[in-house]
């Protein structure tokens, strides 16, 4: 079986030297929060939550009190965006898979799919 090599990157880039609390509910939020900060935006604190969370009323009043104490946009996940209620106002930062070798995928994929 092939082995084909890609990196998530960030698509958008609007949060350079912009301060913001960063939080994610995903498997490794460390590097979603080594992500932005390679974006250029100023981390003034984060916020772990386990894999899949459920954000409550609770932990989305703690993130914007936290958030406003600090002067800093609230920041989060694609995958954690879709558990947050519709005008919540935290900025998502979009990412891309990137592979290595596009053309050797695309050829897998094509190889599959031939008659």
């Amino acid at each position: 079986m092939p082995v084909h090599r890609a990196a998530l990157e960030p698509e958008g880039a609007g949060f350079a030297g912009r301060r913001v609390l960063a939080f994610a509910g995903i498997g490794r939020p460390r590097k979603f929060f080594a992500t932005l900060s390679a974006c250029g935006a100023e981390i003034a604190a984060t916020r772990s939550f386990p894999d899949h969370h459920p954000y409550g009323a609770g932990d989305l009043a703690a993130l914007t009190a936290e958030a406003e104490r600090l002067g800093a946009d609230l920041v989060t996940t694609e995958k954690d965006a879709v558990r947050l209620p519709a005008g919540f106002g935290a900025q998502v930062l979009p990412v891309r898979l990137r592979f290595a070798d596009p053309e050797a995928i695309q050829a897998q994929i094509a190889a599959v799919l031939a008659p």
